[in-house]
């Protein structure tokens, strides 16, 4: 079936779940993935969204450095804090700019 086929089955595996195949000859295959995912209740929901609002709260006045040799990785990551309202976002993609940047006030890397 290929690569693609036999990682979904490590991962499948990983999380506790099974996956199955239907095949016809000439049709195709349906592939069918099974997880045990429990459903949250509103009191469950509630409470994670005041935990991450909490979180976000005791983290906007902190310092990010974000050092990838990835430009898409660097853009990616500083885009998506900064969306979450987190606004003191710098990144590095070389050892010399992350020396330069060590020697300011960072409270997370």
């Amino acid at each position: 079936f290929g690569l693609g086929l036999a990682i979904c089955k490590e991962m499948v595996a990983a999380m506790g779940g099974s996956i199955y195949v239907r095949s016809t000859q000439d049709e195709g295959a349906t592939f069918i993935v099974s997880l045990g995912f429990d459903n949250p209740n509103e009191q469950q929901i509630k409470q994670e969204q005041i935990r991450n609002e909490s979180i976000l709260k005791n983290l906007k006045n902190s310092k990010f450095l974000i050092c990838s040799s990835s430009l898409a990785c660097c853009r990616t990551i500083s885009f998506t804090l900064r969306e979450l309202g987190l606004i003191n976002v710098e990144s590095v993609m070389s050892e010399i700019e992350l020396n330069a940047q060590l020697s300011n006030e960072i409270n997370i890397l």
